[in-house]
């Protein structure tokens, strides 16, 4: 083994300058693999830090109060790695000017899914509690201090951020609870899951909500971090609801098999450099099992710094790349801190990855040896003193002569080097195919924003939504005005459940055809919704009288119907036609607070249900504000909505939420403004402002990262193409020296050489180019297949300028790189 490295040592120091190119081809196909994987998996676990943050990291959530029998039992389930039990009591007394506590009482497990919450301190431990930020401003307690509940002394740990609206009458307090203490409370309680073996959940979740003894368990799966962490859910179809999942795993089987191409063409290169060296050695006694031992330790000895130089630098790379994505989602969010309203990209550091990374890189490198090897073996002592290695047969094209000597040849040698160059042909079109495939997909998503979604913003420029169960302070509509806009609509508006029976249906919609279309669009006419739109009253007043009806007729229940449905589900919402939904002859709307039953003291019910009386039927919406696609909207004074709304049970969020839609010309200092004097009635947290300039930077900013990504994914594979092309280059070089010295010996003429060479790079840059607008038209096909309501044209006419130049900027790099690269090889070829 010790004379086996001394001559490969000595061989390397003797061929420094080949083996130096091959350290640098070997580097940056580690680079290439290893980036596309730090890239992957950090950004996932970017994605699974949110909830694993929100929820500690749990699985599966029993969120109905269970029996302290079952909590037990789930406590000795042997899949379960661990549990976190909690119970929500709410206190009669209260806190600073709230009038009442929710308390919630949490294990260690339990209250690991308040990470993400805490501001100041730590999370509390047993016999500590955690206090918002805004009830310990109110009561003057901060960390360190006691606080007495429910006649017990608990040591403030943690402060967190107020999740509370302003028109809540309760502060929310977390105690930590020992866990035997909470279940041997007898007190129900609601856990949070973590599995040993996380692929299990869905079907362990099964057999636990299967086996407990409480009835009717509402649950739920913590999703986001499911699908991150690539759990399927066996009820949904890999190809449509984790498309995702199946293109990053293919993409994966690419990079490893252009890794392992690369490195085979590196070494079958490499090795034939030495096929005369490795053929003396065989005369004085070596074998084929020394000469592969050779080839194999000195794979593994020129890799390792160039393995190691590529792990590194991809971790930078990675770096820089979600550096720049964060800065722009940074600039388009107006500076604010994107982590806390968004997700922060960052690399993710794991040994475990780093390692695997490594191992797989010199596995390749181990298995991309064995073909050069074989090839030895099958080459003859005297073919390799004359440095022939034999190659795998390739059909040879013949000269056929038509009377043109330099266009004949230059077909003849372009035929016969297709196969060289298959590789990197493939390469290309690949890269080229993906960044096609991401640019499709982002401009569906642009598309959809823009033509299959009602706009908020073709009349009304700026939008508001303010947490509050009451109507906004008349000062603060008053002073809006007084900003010289011109116009605003204020508005609250809750979608309720609608008893929807089919013969309610116009027949002219059913002649179309389109509501079996809608069933499916809906899942079931059970989950048939009507939108409920209160008006405030002088504003109603004046839109009614737009449209012709007399305002004084809506009282008590007496609504204005939009009595319109689209007529194609499978065409954009901007195409769609409105057809009359139901016949002129309904005049009452029976419907209900809740679409599926909710159990309250062991009564199920749909919560509220009432009945509203069609006074009048538009076919246009009463003002400009989006609208759900396939359910109808009725309209109605405020006063009278809440009135109504005063009989609902408000078991859930239910109207929660006041609305202000404004016209302005001047957006952003408007904008600004109500921001500020929202500021006086509202918590930070409680309103929400939004423009058409909020629009568009999102609209840009998504083209911008778009853009990023393609250009980096254009790169990865133009370097993949093109370290593979100085191989190809190489080979063809071999073949053509000999060919070309024999033509130079029998003396044709120098330009005539350069004059067939410049066809045949014509012809092979061609072979690169011209397939690509193909490959467009196809991904846009394939995109219109996939989003159904699109068709490829509107693709085609909707790609961002920035998109098309990177399609351009990436084949006149082709073009470009390609070409000079040819150029250096004919001179060196015709210069000999």
């Amino acid at each position: 083994m010790n004379i086996f490295k001394t001559y490969i040592k000595g061989d390397i120091k003797n061929n420094r300058e080949s083996y130096n190119s091959t350290r640098i081809t070997i580097f940056l196909a580690v680079l290439i693999l290893s980036t596309f994987i730090f890239s992957v998996s950090s950004f996932f676990k970017s994605y699974i830090d949110m909830p694993n943050d929100n929820m500690g990291g749990s699985q599966f959530r029993i969120i109905s109060t269970i029996s302290s029998k079952d909590a037990n039992n789930l406590v000795s389930n042997r899949h379960i790695k661990k549990i976190g039990f909690f119970n929500t009591k709410e206190l009669e007394e209260g806190f600073g000017s709230k009038e009442k506590t929710r308390l919630f009482k949490m294990d260690d497990n339990a209250m690991s899914t308040k990470q993400s919450a805490l501001k100041e301190g730590k999370l509390p431990k047993e016999g500590q509690a955690m206090i918002s930020d805004d009830m310990a401003k109110e009561i003057d307690k901060g960390l360190g201090d006691n606080i007495e509940i429910e006649d017990k002394i608990y040591h403030i740990s943690g402060i967190y951020y107020d999740t509370t609206h302003e028109y809540q009458n309760f502060y929310n307090i977390y105690l930590n609870i020992n866990q035997e203490a909470l279940i041997n409370s007898k007190e129900e309680l609601s856990p949070f899951i973590w599995y040993k073996n996380i692929y299990k959940t869905y079907s362990l979740s099964e057999e636990i909500m299967n086996n407990l003894e409480t009835q009717e368990v509402t649950y739920g799966y913590n999703d986001l971090y499911l699908n991150r962490s690539f759990v399927i859910d066996p009820e949904k179809s890999l190809l449509k609801d984790y498309i995702s999942h199946v293109l990053i795993v293919i993409l994966f089987i690419i990079a490893i098999i252009l890794f392992y191409s690369i490195i085979v063409n590196l070494f079958l290169v490499q090795e034939s450099k030495s096929i005369e060296e490795y053929s003396r050695l065989k005369t004085i006694g070596a074998t084929n099992k020394d000469i592969s031992k050779i080839i194999k330790l000195k794979a593994m000895y020129i890799s390792q710094i160039p393995i190691t130089l590529g792990i590194l630098f991809s971790l930078v790379l990675v770096k820089i790349l979600f550096l720049i994505i964060n800065k722009v989602d940074k600039y388009f969010s107006g500076g604010k801190d994107i982590y806390s309203i968004y997700m922060y990209l960052d690399l993710k550091l794991d040994f475990r990855l780093i390692l695997f990374v490594y191992i797989l890189s010199f596995l390749i490198i181990y298995l991309g040896t064995k073909r050069p090897t074989k090839k030895l073996k099958k080459s003859s002592v005297l073919d390799g003193l004359k440095g022939n290695i034999k190659g795998k047969s390739h059909k040879k094209h013949d000269l056929k002569y038509t009377e043109n000597i330099e266009k004949d040849l230059s077909k003849q040698f372009y035929k016969n080097s297709k196969y060289a160059f298959r590789f990197t042909n493939i390469t290309l079109k690949l890269g080229f195919l993906l960044i096609v495939f991401i640019m499709i997909g982002i401009t569906y998503y642009s598309m959809d924003k823009k033509y299959n979604r009602i706009s908020k913003y073709e009349t009304y420029d700026i939008q508001g939504e303010y947490a509050t169960l009451n109507p906004l302070n008349e000062d603060i509509i008053k002073e809006i005005k007084e900003l010289g806009i011109e116009d605003l609509v204020n508005f609250r508006k809750e979608a309720v459940s609608f008893n929807f029976d089919s013969s309610m249906v116009s027949n002219e919609y059913k002649d179309i055809g389109s509501l079996s279309s809608l069933e499916e669009e809906i899942g079931s006419f059970d989950n048939m919704r009507i939108e409920i739109f209160g008006i405030e009253d002088e504003k109603f007043k004046k839109l009614a009288l737009e449209k012709g009806l007399e305002p004084d007729n809506y009282i008590g229940n007496k609504v204005i119907l939009l009595n319109t449905m689209g007529d194609d589900f499978n065409i954009p919402v901007s195409e769609m036609k409105n057809i009359k939904f139901l016949k002129d002859g309904i005049k009452e709307l029976s419907l209900s607070e809740y679409g599926g039953p909710i159990e309250i003291n062991g009564t199920s019910i749909r919560g509220h249900e009432f009945t509203l009386n069609v006074e009048d039927k538009i076919d246009t919406p009463l003002f400009d504000y989006s609208i759900i696609k396939n359910g109808l909207n009725v309209y109605m004074p405020k006063s009278q909505y809440i009135e109504l709304f005063t009989n609902f049970l408000r078991i859930a969020d239910l109207d929660q939420y006041e609305y202000i839609s404004i016209k302005t010309d001047n957006i952003e200092e408007v904008q600004e403004s109500i921001s500020n004097m929202s500021l006086k009635y509202f918590k930070t947290d409680d309103y929400f402002l939004e423009s058409k300039l909020d629009e568009e930077k999102l609209v840009k900013k998504r083209n911008i990262i778009g853009s990023i990504l393609a250009i980096f994914l254009s790169l990865f594979f133009i370097v993949v193409g093109f370290s593979n092309s100085y191989f190809s280059f190489y080979n063809l070089f071999l073949e053509r020296k000999d060919q070309f010295l024999l033509y130079k010996s029998i003396g044709m003429d120098k330009k005539l050489l350069e004059s067939i060479l410049e066809q045949e790079k014509r012809k092979i840059l061609f072979s690169f180019i011209y397939l690509m607008p193909f490959i467009v038209l196809a991904v846009t096909y394939i995109g219109s297949k996939l989003f159904t309501i699109f068709r490829p044209i509107d693709f085609l006419l909707n790609l961002n300028y920035l998109f098309i130049l990177v399609i351009l900027g990436y084949i006149l790099i082709i073009y470009v790189s390609i070409s000079k690269m040819y150029n250096k090889y004919k001179k060196e070829i015709i210069g000999n």
